[in-house]
């Protein structure tokens, strides 16, 4: 065997294995991020996108606007809402070190979610969410508030659609379809407030979505 012959054949053994490396790593953070792991979050996501909108409006409906609120009231909502989010962030940050903790014992938190950020598919996901946010404050600023519910439901969406083809992730397929169908209902028929709007469409759609993917199986047999 000459020296090209043996150059070639490294070339191709080194290929394999890098296929090889990203096809486990593909493997290991698709069983990360499979529905059940996060089914309690998406559950307790849906009750406080239920919860919180209401409360705001309501509020704002009795003071006539966002403005007029009495400053221990906006402080109190604002701080609920900043725990809930915080709180939600934690819980999901602690789904996927576990989910990582089961697919390999001596994975770190840390190393998992710097795997997640360097994937392609979440670069694209930070993309989407960048452009929903821009046309979100974009609607704002153009005086078209009702605008920002069908527009983040339809970015959600992508997200999800996302996830499902990159990973094949076939129980997805619900809360994509409930946020695309939402996002056109919310956009043609406008018929309550937005935040009356948010609280129906994203508390609605992640608690039945939360229950539908929890996984009540490894319930079962971790208190069986």
């Amino acid at each position: 065997m000459n020296h090209e012959q043996e150059t070639l054949k490294k070339l191709e053994t080194d290929i394999d294995l890098i296929k090889k490396a990203i096809s486990s790593n593909n493997h290991d953070i698709k069983r990360i991020l499979l529905a059940p792991t996060f089914g309690s979050f998406f559950f307790f996501f849906g009750l406080a996108a239920l919860l919180l909108p209401l409360c705001w409006d309501f509020m704002i409906n009795r003071y006539g606007r966002l403005s007029s609120i009495p400053t221990v009231f906006l402080v109190l909502l604002t701080a609920i809402s900043v725990i809930c989010l915080g709180a939600l962030t934690i819980w999901k940050t602690r789904a996927v070190a576990k989910a990582a903790q089961k697919t390999n014992p001596k994975s770190k938190w840390i190393d998992t979610l710097e795997a997640l950020s360097e994937h392609p598919v979440f670069l694209n996901q930070m993309l989407i969410m960048a452009f929903t946010l821009f046309a979100s404050i974009l609607a704002v600023q153009r005086g078209n508030p009702h605008l920002v519910v069908p527009v983040v439901s339809l970015g959600m969406a992508v997200v999800f659609m996302l996830y499902q083809v990159s990973f094949l992730f076939n129980e997805y397929t619900f809360i994509m379809l409930w946020l695309l169908l939402f996002s056109a209902f919310s956009l043609l028929f406008p018929l309550f407030t937005p935040l009356v709007m948010t609280s129906i469409g994203f508390g609605g759609g992640f608690i039945i979505f939360g229950i539908a993917v929890y996984d009540f199986k490894g319930l079962k047999e971790r208190h069986g």
